[in-house]
């Protein structure tokens, strides 16, 4: 049952993503830094699709932060990302 509920939270997860993207190719960064916020870090090493949204929601949410001069965020957000890649 736990691995039909975690492809469902990472098909989710997938789709909060995209939504994310979309709402930053379209210039709203705010409303993008709220969906990469929804998403969160799950931090499952022992499955590669969930530590891929991972990665990349980390990765997109500091380059947002930078973008809107939230630097300060920005830098939390990659040393997130860091510890989360030291895990690995």
């Amino acid at each position: 049952m736990n691995a039909v509920k975690r492809f469902l939270q990472n098909k989710l997860r997938g789709r909060l993503l995209k939504r994310a993207l979309s709402l930053e190719s379209r210039g709203r960064f705010l409303d993008a830094i709220r969906f990469y916020d929804r998403i969160g870090v799950v931090g499952r090493t022992d499955d590669p699709a969930s530590l891929a949204t991972d990665i990349e929601c980390l990765v997109r949410k500091a380059l947002v932060h930078s973008h809107v001069g939230q630097h300060h965020l920005s830098t939390e957000t990659a040393r997130r990302l860091i510890a989360l890649l030291s895990g690995v």
